[in-house]
């Protein structure tokens, strides 16, 4: 898994960057990181419970 990960991290790095100087996709630095995580909290809460996974969700939360 781990190696699957790490692949993957250093192939799309490579084609992001490729397509990016190729002119097919703009790419944006990502900003406010807290902020989205903020905003996407009642989003995620609503579909756990939705799904009957909000226990599990609430178990990641607690994580941090």
């Amino acid at each position: 898994m781990a190696f699957e990960r790490d692949l993957e991290i250093t192939t799309d790095g490579r084609v992001l960057k490729q397509l990016s100087s190729e002119g097919k996709i703009t790419t944006h630095e990502f900003q406010n990181r807290e902020e989205l995580i903020r905003l996407a909290q009642p989003v995620q809460t609503e579909f756990a419970k939705r799904i009957g996974a909000y226990d599990v969700l609430q178990a990641i939360r607690d994580l941090r």
